[in-house]
């Protein structure tokens, strides 16, 4: 069998290249892989950056210096390398762009005052520093996105009047000037509208178009809705029909929770439940608490501790959630009633509650029908148990609950087959004795 075997070569190539990336002004050390480099090699011109130091290390690597000009135009590099074997394929190099701002909203500000100002442009990250010149300080910058920050610019009270520089700084460079001007008070025109009141549009040139923003203020009187009715009119315009435009909104009235009791009415001594739901869905959330009361009626009349909502106490907050219908209670997680204690005492509960949805604020309360069934009645003692006792003689201890808080007679009847005689022990001087 024969062997055969073939040579096969490569020519000039570049594989690989670190740090392919570099702002204008900089200067960045580079490693160039690939193979049959030689001492021959070169790096061909490349637009607003010179090389200097290139070091052939060995066949496969190679370091260079890549000085890149102030003046170089941001974007791609296509470079390629030579040796007396001829050229490489191509590699990329970026010569990052600095960071600019286009525009600043207001572009104004008074002496003494300090403005919030919208930047935008490009190339904005966090860390990046301002400066407006002398007289303004720069404070507070949140930056949002590459392309849009907020600054306070805080103005001296004597600060030169005029136009000012502001540039912005991040670790890819410094921007261009962007204006802005410390000005004398100036009048500033404030529009305000209602629904009900049609205005006429600016001086406008042909083919232009204009448009007006409008903050309003909506009272609870206002809903279901209200319709915003806004007309134009010039001379010579002869198509009327497009001057007219009506916009109806619906405006939510103020949710009023309704109360849920199971059961209802609640009994005496039993554990009970409050839910609240919305009729109908509100946009934003619903906050605020219910407050429990009780008001006795007994014969003995008392208030009973044992009345309170299972989270402890006759208060609890609530919150019902944005285009939700029922609440949460305290830190619930999850919708669901809240637990209470009706307690042994006769007399009337109470449930009232405030709430705020956006800007109003407001009470509400049960409705009569179920706030009316919400007592505990009178009703007559109940025995719970019984227990009688042998040393030292014999004794009978009785436990009952009354919601009228008072007993006023008490049978006892004992079933003996060799008659006895009682009498009460001085342990409970205050039950008469034959009682």
């Amino acid at each position: 069998m024969r062997r055969c075997i073939r040579k096969v070569s490569f020519g000039l190539a570049v594989i690989g290249i670190t740090a392919n990336s570099a702002r204008g002004n900089s200067i960045v050390n580079v490693t160039l892989e690939g193979a049959n480099f030689d001492p021959t090699l070169a790096i061909n011109h490349i637009d607003g950056i010179a090389v200097t130091k290139l070091s052939v290390l060995s066949p496969t690597s190679a370091t260079a210096t890549f000085t890149i000009s102030a003046a170089a135009t941001p974007g791609p590099r296509a470079i390629t390398i030579s040796t007396s074997a001829g050229t490489s394929n191509v590699f990329a190099f970026m010569v990052i762009p600095p960071p600019g701002v286009t525009s600043i909203a207001p572009p104004v500000g008074l002496p003494g005052t300090a403005v919030v100002a919208s930047l935008t442009g490009a190339g904005f990250r966090s860390g990046l520093t301002l400066d407006a010149g002398s007289g303004i300080s720069v404070s507070t910058i949140v930056v949002s996105s590459a392309t849009s920050a907020v600054v306070t610019f805080t103005i001296a009270p004597d600060a030169v009047l005029g136009a000012r520089g502001v540039t912005l700084t991040t670790s890819d460079g410094t921007s261009a000037l962007a204006a802005f001007n410390v000005v004398v008070p100036f009048p500033d025109l404030v529009i305000v509208s209602t629904h009900s009141t049609n205005f006429g549009s600016e001086a406008l040139g042909s083919g232009a178009s204009t448009s007006l923003d409008l903050a309003i203020s909506v009272s609870s009187a206002a809903a279901p809705g209200v319709v915003h009715a806004i007309s134009v009119a010039t001379a010579g315009d002869l198509n009327p029909s497009n001057d007219f435009v009506a916009d109806l909104t619906a405006v939510f009235a103020t949710p009023l929770p309704n109360f849920v009791f199971s059961p209802s009415p609640p009994g005496a001594g039993a554990q009970a439940t409050l839910g609240l739901t919305l009729p109908t869905a509100f946009p934003h959330d619903v906050t605020g608490s219910v407050t429990l009361g009780f008001s006795s009626n007994a014969a003995i009349p008392q208030d009973d501790p044992a009345i309170q909502f299972a989270s402890g106490g006759r208060q609890t907050t609530f919150v019902i959630p944005a285009n939700t219908l029922q609440a949460r209670f305290g830190g619930n997680s999850s919708a669901g009633p809240i637990g209470f204690q009706t307690g042994t005492v006769a007399g009337a509960l109470s449930f009232s509650g405030t709430l705020q949805a956006g800007t109003v604020q407001t009470t509400f309360s049960p409705s009569n029908s179920v706030g009316s069934s919400l007592t505990i009645p009178k009703q007559a003692p109940s025995i719970r148990n019984l227990e009688t006792s042998t040393q030292n003689g014999f004794a009978v201890v009785i436990n009952l609950w009354s919601t009228m808080r008072e007993v006023t007679q008490m049978s006892l009847t004992f079933s003996t087959t060799t008659a006895v005689s009682l009498s009460c022990s001085s342990d409970y001087p205050d039950v008469p004795s034959g009682r």
